[in-house]
Order: structure tokens, then C-alpha cells, then sequence
């Protein structure tokens, strides 16, 4: 007898229907035909009278949202000789579940000294930089650094991250910098909601990284530039 024995990435549970409808697919005249199955936590065990060449597939579902998963195993073995066996490792990435979404709708995680960098290179009077705490998966923004039009960050409501967005820096009780474009508050009324998407650039707020950061690109002169050009510009 053959055993297939997958163990599931955190998160994930198989649909036992799916199952019950494999164990009524009777053929006689083929082996790989699936025998019975045991669930086992993570681990869904497959028996098999023999396995030789197949192909089989296992309907999951995401049941608990897990970040920074670790890989799962499938292990082939003999029932009767555990030792003579195969196995193989997998992994499901957020982009595996919701694909494009995260290109089109999640910011990008960046570290403080990658942030730097990123920053000489597009810090512009077209760009917002926001300091910005999370709770529970929101983001409010506490301070706004450089902004083209004073008014837009006054009455500001939280943002909600999607919750299958994979950066590390959104987390609860963080205070973040985040960097975006100067249309990322959308205007309701008073309220002003933060608009974010893949183009957004969040790096966690190291106070003393950040401060030296600052002072180096000297931000209050950009901020003055700026200020000048779009008093031009109303003029």
C-alpha cells in the first residue's frame, strides 16, 4: 500500500468534500485510485493500493490568513516500508491566492536604509511623506512632511490595508513612513480618506535612521521649494 502524506501550509484546510467525492470514483481496473484518508491537523494522509505514475489533485481552501508562511511537505512511502520514501517541498504565496490584486493594490515594503536610496530618487513636489501609526490593520496618518496642498491631510480617516497585502511593516502598534503621490487622500466630504495602492512605499519609522534622513535631504527647504512653486502656480 502507498501513503501520500501532505502536510498543509499554515492557513490552509483541505475541503473533505472534495475528498468524500474521490473515495466514490470506484474503478476496479485502476490502482491509484484513492483508498481511503485521515485528516491529522495540518496533515492529510492519502492511501493508495499502489502508485506508480498519477495524477492527483486536492482541493484547499484559505481558512485563517497566515503572513510569512513556511513551506509544506508531501511525503511518498510504503505502508509496510516507511524507510523507502520521497518527498518534496511547497509553498502558496499571497500572489498565488489573489494574483494581480497585490500588484495593483498593496504597498511596497521597503527597510529604513533601502528607503534612503528610494528617497534621493523620488522625492519630488509631487510626492507625499506621511508618518502614519497602524491599529488593527489601519492606517492614520499622524504628520505629513511634505504636501502640495495644505489643506488635504486636516480631517483624514484610516485606511484599512487588505488584509492579504504581504508587508511586514503594517502591523499593530507601528509607526510607519510611507511615501506616496500627491493624490493618495480622496476627498469625502470633510473627511479625507488615504488612498493607497502598489505604488505607495512604507519603511517602519526608525526615529534616529529617519531623523538623520531628514536633516541630510534637508526636507524643510524642498518643503519651502515646493510651497513656492505651487504659490506660482495659484498666482
Amino acid at each position: 500500500m502507498a501513503i501520500v502524506d501532505v502536510k498543509l501550509v499554515s492557513g490552509f484546510s483541505v475541503n473533505e468534500e472534495s475528498l468524500q467525492k474521490k473515495l466514490e470514483q470506484t474503478n476496479n481496473y485502476s490502482p491509484t485510485i484513492l483508498k481511503r484518508y485521515e485528516i491529522e491537523g495540518q496533515n492529510v494522509i492519502l492511501y493508495f493500493d499502489e502508485i506508480k505514475s498519477m495524477s492527483f489533485s486536492l482541493d484547499i481552501v484559505q481558512s485563517t490568513l497566515v503572513k510569512k508562511t513556511k513551506p509544506g511537505v508531501i511525503r511518498v512511502y510504503d505502508y509496510y516500508n516507511p524507510e523507502s520514501q520521497g518527498k518534496v517541498m511547497y509553498n502558496i504565496t499571497e500572489k498565488d491566492c489573489y494574483g494581480e490584486k497585490i500588484e495593483r493594490e498593496c504597498p511596497k515594503c521597503l527597510s529604513v536604509d533601502d528607503f534612503e536610496d528610494f528617497f534621493d530618487k523620488n522625492i519630488n513636489c509631487s510626492i507625499y511623506l506621511m508618518r502614519a501609526k497602524s491599529r488593527n490593520g489601519l492606517m492614520k496618518v499622524k504628520k505629513a512632511y511634505i504636501k502640495t496642498d495644505r489643506t488635504q491631510d486636516k480631517k483624514s480617516r484610516p485606511y484599512e490595508i487588505p488584509e492579504f497585502c504581504p508587508c511586514d511593516e503594517v502591523y499593530d502598534g507601528v509607526t510607519s513612513l510611507v511615501l506616496g503621490q500627491s493624490d493618495y487622500f480622496r476627498r469625502n466630504g470633510e473627511d479625507a480618506s488615504i488612498v493607497f495602492n502598489s505604488a505607495t512605499t512604507i519603511a517602519k519609522w526608525d526615529s534616529t535612521k529617519m531623523r538623520k534622513i531628514f536633516k541630510k535631504k534637508m526636507i524643510s527647504k524642498i518643503y519651502r521649494r515646493c510651497n513656492r512653486l505651487n504659490s506660482g502656480l495659484r498666482g
